[in-house]
């Protein structure tokens, strides 16, 4: 998320900085390390007004403390639940195959360097 660990943006944003690192662009590194402070306190933000934060008012009619109409066991429609729970397993997922990825777009960056294959394959 914010480049940091154990988010799956955290493998990103580290080959970049050593990347940045290693071809001596310091503008880069430093940008994104900048980028990635900002997202951290930027969601740090958001974090602290959902959990700490005040609750809203309950809507007229509603008891509090009931789930509104339709919503599953957490307060949220069900189909939420479910598309939230299958977005943070494939952010786990990313950021466990991280080392196949890595090496899958490693590959990819080379072939974009040294587009020859392509050439060869398309001209045939």
């Amino acid at each position: 998320l914010a480049g940091i660990p154990p988010f799956s943006g955290f493998v990103a944003k580290l080959g970049l900085v050593e990347a940045g690192v290693a071809q001596q662009q310091w503008v880069v590194v430093a940008v994104s390390l900048a980028v990635s402070a900002l997202t951290l306190f930027s969601m740090t933000k958001i974090w602290a007004g959902v959990f700490w934060g005040v609750a809203e008012e309950v809507p007229a009619g509603r008891e509090p403390g009931a789930l509104a109409p339709g919503a599953g066991p957490m307060g949220a429609p069900a189909g939420m639940i479910l598309a939230t729970a299958g977005l943070v397993g494939l952010s786990i997922a990313i950021a466990l195959a991280s080392g196949p990825l890595w090496d899958l777009s490693t590959r990819a960056a080379a072939q974009l360097l040294d587009p020859s294959v392509y050439v060869t394959t398309v001209f045939k």
